[in-house]
């Protein structure tokens, strides 16, 4: 998910301290065979393969066809985006926001995907469609928490980001240490770098106010 550090930083979303706990082989609360849990939502380790997978042919084949270089995305990166995707729809379904078609289907015009990847996602299968329908969701459900039916709406993203960060206390997130190690202050750290499409404003709003919130707690007086 390989070209520069904005394609993971793109998929992240930066969860508050302690809301993320490292998935042990099968302890408590944890299954096996889960690549990720969130709150209530198991991500699968075949699910991360076979979307691994068919995302790659399908952008590979789309290179060839547009004659653009292509990308590597990588497992790591692809869970980034399912464990995103997963805690913005819980947290929208808590807010009662509610994406409807018309709205996905003309935020997905605005979302900013290179076109080799638009394309690879295209050819990719049902798989890789959902993904991206996935991916374009997750900006404009954050963009409505912010008042805005529109994920060009910085203001709204922002708004919206600071909501899942307020959130995130109340969603158990669990990760396999496979596809990465965890940050309190700055999300899921893996090696994978690459770029789908520019950092989006919601992932940035969510980040800038989970570093806000760190600052502010570590400047309060020690009683």
């Amino acid at each position: 998910m390989s070209t520069n550090n904005a394609l993971r930083r793109a998929l992240l979303a930066a969860t508050a301290a302690g809301a993320l706990v490292v998935l042990g082989g099968c302890a408590d609360g944890t299954h096996p065979g889960a690549a990720a849990v969130v709150g209530n939502e198991q991500i699968s380790v075949s699910e991360v393969q076979d979307l691994t997978t068919a995302a790659n042919d399908g952008i590979a084949e789309a290179a060839v066809k547009l004659k653009e270089p292509g990308l590597t995305l990588t497992p790591d990166v692809v869970i980034s985006s399912l464990v995103q995707a997963a805690l913005v729809e819980q947290i929208a379904a808590r807010r009662s926001v509610t994406p409807t078609p018309a709205e996905i289907a003309t935020a997905e015009k605005e979302f900013n995907f290179r076109p080799v990847v638009a394309e690879g996602f295209q050819l990719g299968g049902q798989l890789t469609q959902d993904f991206k329908v996935a991916l374009v969701r997750t900006a404009l459900s954050t963009a409505k928490l912010g008042g805005s039916t529109s994920i060009a709406d910085q203001n709204a993203s922002a708004a919206g980001g600071r909501i899942i960060a307020e959130e995130l206390k109340n969603i158990e997130i669990t990760i396999s240490p496979r596809y990465g190690k965890w940050d309190p202050a700055a999300g899921l750290d893996t090696k994978a770098s690459g770029s789908l499409s520019e950092l989006s404003p919601q992932t940035k709003a969510i980040k800038d106010a989970e570093e806000a919130k760190r600052q502010a707690e570590q400047q309060q007086p020690q009683g």
